[in-house]
């Protein structure tokens, strides 16, 4: 039996993005999509909200959106069983989704669909972790390939080196080969405004959360926000809100709004 693929974190960003087909694989060779920024991706995992869903086909095909684009996922074979719990879904419900990539190529151009193998509803913090990891690990990623490409890198061992990855190595060569170059400032303002809007809805959320206690721990905020903010950036949010009086610290470590 052929293990399938591991899922790869992956956004609408660069999903939408996928524009070359790559094969690898001694016997079978495995299909993936090649994304701009030279990600391989086969299978991958999606944080989104749900939107809706229709009939195509006589297919089930799912509307999702995360912080970028919204995602039409055809209901895959893995899935079918399960289309019954698509009727408990509402319009915004949080989720985890697991899909694949479906490639074909006729007279030079390439067809691309999306199928959901597995659609999970997570909690909105879960949701915004699983969004917020993506982007950083792709801020990761391009920072590294602004490297390579800076020094004229075209070794696939030397490239791996850098991006700590045999196979971000193989996609990123393979990109490089095909198209010369990645586009980093195409993605370069998308992830910055995620990253400040990121850092607002942070804010909220920890204001909201001393907001709805009498008093609250420094201890009991960094459990309540099921450690998805990260200590460094909740003292800050905190420190912040301190110094514009939307709270007062009671006690050492006890904090507590100020209507």
């Amino acid at each position: 039996m052929n293990e399938r693929e591991p899922a790869v974190r992956a956004s609408t960003l660069e999903l939408s993005g996928i524009d070359e087909m790559a094969e690898y694989g001694e016997e079978r060779k495995a299909k993936y999509g090649l994304t701009e920024t030279g990600l391989l991706v086969n299978r991958f995992l999606l944080g989104a909200q749900y939107l809706s869903k229709m009939d195509e086909d006589n297919r089930t095909v799912v509307k999702v959106k995360d912080s970028f684009n919204e995602l039409f996922l055809y209901v895959g074979e893995f899935y079918s069983q399960s289309l019954e719990k698509l009727d408990e879904l509402e319009q915004s419900d949080d989720l985890m989704v697991i899909g694949k990539v479906s490639l074909s190529t006729n007279q030079g151009y390439l067809s691309k669909r999306f199928y959901a193998e597995s659609i999970i509803k997570i909690s909105e913090a879960t949701r915004k972790y699983l969004e917020a990891e993506t982007v950083h690990n792709l801020d990761s990623r391009l920072r590294k390939i602004t490297k390579i490409i800076s020094a004229g890198i075209r070794d696939e061992d030397e490239i791996a080196k850098i991006m700590e990855s045999p196979r971000y190595a193989r996609g990123i060569k393979e990109r490089l080969e095909k198209k010369g170059s990645v586009d980093i400032e195409k993605f370069r303002s998308s992830i910055e405004h995620f990253i400040d809007g990121n850092k607002t809805g942070n804010r909220d959320v920890v204001l909201n959360l001393i907001k709805s206690f009498r008093e609250i721990t420094y201890e009991e905020i960094i459990e309540r926000t099921e450690n998805k903010v990260g200590a460094e950036e909740i003292d800050q949010i905190i420190n912040n809100l301190l110094a514009e009086g939307e709270i007062t610290e009671i006690k050492s470590g006890v904090y507590k709004y100020i209507p």
